[in-house]
Order: structure tokens, then C-alpha cells, then sequence
């Protein structure tokens, strides 16, 4: 999983390294940096400290079978855009090689 912060809101995510992380689980979720204990929440990764960016802002997925792949399903009322194209809470889109997620301040 790879990205970088666009768009800083505040102070504290002006200078964060670009995200460079090896997923080694089927499910891990994202949000606000600090919002959970890596330790108790392993499957957490922060990303910035943005409050438009959720606690638990999306949840990314793999599901087996023919129709398989990575999945993103968005867990915050603010949205997320995939690709260009938004995605409100409770909607799942599929994932692509590279695809562009977006959330808080830069989408």
C-alpha cells in the first residue's frame, strides 16, 4: 500500500513521509493517525491527523473466488473517492493495480 499526503489540514501532517506499507493481512482499515493502539489494533493504519479524516475511515479487504480480488468498503459518512469517482458509507467498490483512493482534506 503506497500513497502520500496531498493536501495538510493542519501542522502536523505537513511533513509525513510518503505511506509505504507491506499488507500482510486479508483485512486492515484505515483512518486518522492515533485513533487506535497498533498494538491492540493490528490490522489499523494511520494515516494523518486530518478531523475529516475518520477514526475508521474505509476498510480494505480480499475476497477469494472467480468474482475476488481487493475491495475497499467506506466506513465514514464524509466519503471516499476511488478513482476518481465518490463513494458514500455502506458502498463497496472493487480495486485496481495502482487505483487512487482519496479521502479527507484532498478529496
Amino acid at each position: 500500500l503506497k500513497g502520500k499526503v496531498l493536501y495538510a489540514d493542519n501542522e502536523a501532517d505537513e511533513n509525513l513521509p510518503p505511506l509505504d506499507i507491506d499488507v500482510a493481512r486479508t483485512t486492515v482499515f484505515v483512518g486518522r493517525a492515533g485513533a487506535y493502539d497498533p498494538a491492540e489494533e493490528p490490522a489499523f493504519l494511520g494515516t494523518c491527523h486530518s478531523k475529516s479524516v475518520s477514526r475508521r475511515h474505509a476498510t480494505i479487504s480480499w475476497e477469494a473466488g472467480d468474482d475476488g480480488g481487493w475491495r475497499l468498503y467506506c466506513d465514514s459518512k464524509n466519503g471516499v473517492v476511488v478513482d476518481g469517482a465518490f463513494w458514500c458509507k455502506g458502498e463497496t467498490v472493487p480495486l485496481k493495480n495502482r487505483s487512487a483512493i482519496k479521502f479527507g482534506p484532498c478529496a
